[in-house]
């Protein structure tokens, strides 16, 4: 995979998730059917992505990581990063830290607490464990990924 794939992932990803929001939103299921709710959390799933991918892309952007070499060990280390400790991670916490230091004004975290225990709570197992999405947060965690990719 080159870096560039990361941010076309997170794009995928996010498109992927408008048309499943849309669906849902069409919905008039009262209550929610069992479907509505593994949508929501694989919508959950999903979003959590676009932000990985998202800050993964900018990481080896700012690094000045070759756009058409793979993105691996020795092309990491020929940047300053670590492959393992830096890129090949799903904590997205740590993806910030790192490219924290490499700029400092661009942050996936929200100004809302709520949204941001959601966020930090995602790994790519959460869609088996987590547990009762609020689907208004998975909505704001939607929005908040479409400004977050405008940044990128």
């Amino acid at each position: 995979m080159i870096y560039p794939e990361y941010l076309n992932a997170a794009k995928r990803h996010y498109h992927t998730c408008n048309v499943l929001i849309n669906i849902i939103d069409s919905m008039t299921d009262e209550p929610k059917s069992s479907d509505v709710i593994k949508l929501e959390k694989n919508i959950y799933y999903l979003l959590g992505y676009v932000i990985e991918c998202s800050l993964k892309y900018k990481i080896c952007e700012l690094a000045g990581y070759d756009d058409s070499s793979p993105v691996n060990k020795d092309g990491c280390t020929s940047v300053g990063l670590n492959f393992h400790r830096d890129i090949r991670i799903h904590d997205l916490g740590k993806l910030q830290n790192v490219l924290d230091s490499l700029i400092a004004d661009i942050s996936y975290y929200s100004s809302c607490s709520d949204l941001n225990d959601v966020m930090n709570n995602w790994s790519p197992d959460a869609r088996y464990y987590f547990e009762n999405v609020d689907y208004g947060i998975i909505k704001m965690f939607h929005s908040h990924c479409e400004n977050f990719l405008k940044k990128i």
